[in-house]
């Protein structure tokens, strides 16, 4: 299910100030979130890019990132949470 605008849009906010899905080091999380992409997000998300670039400089390396902390990453999108777990996304929760 490709992402949506409002969606890429909170996961630019959120690497605003954040390096990676949870924590300070990449992990699995990243990796599922990173195969949601079919192509690098346009230059004007420039943190989502940021990010973007930086975990798919890892390559095949990303497979040994360490599990993900947590089980999903939830953030507010119209004031509905939307939670991208690690290995899908799944739709909006009202």
């Amino acid at each position: 299910m490709p992402l949506s605008d409002l969606e890429t849009k909170a996961l630019d906010e959120h690497f605003l100030s954040c390096s990676y899905v949870h924590g300070y080091t990449a992990s699995q999380g990243d990796t599922a979130l990173y195969r949601q992409f079919k192509c690098a997000p346009p230059n004007h998300l420039c943190h989502l890019l940021r990010w973007y670039t930086h975990i798919h400089s890892f390559g095949p390396e990303s497979a040994s990132f360490p599990a993900a902390k947590k089980e999903s990453l939830t953030l507010l999108v119209n004031d509905k949470e939307v939670s991208w777990f690690v290995d899908y996304v799944v739709s909006i929760l009202v």
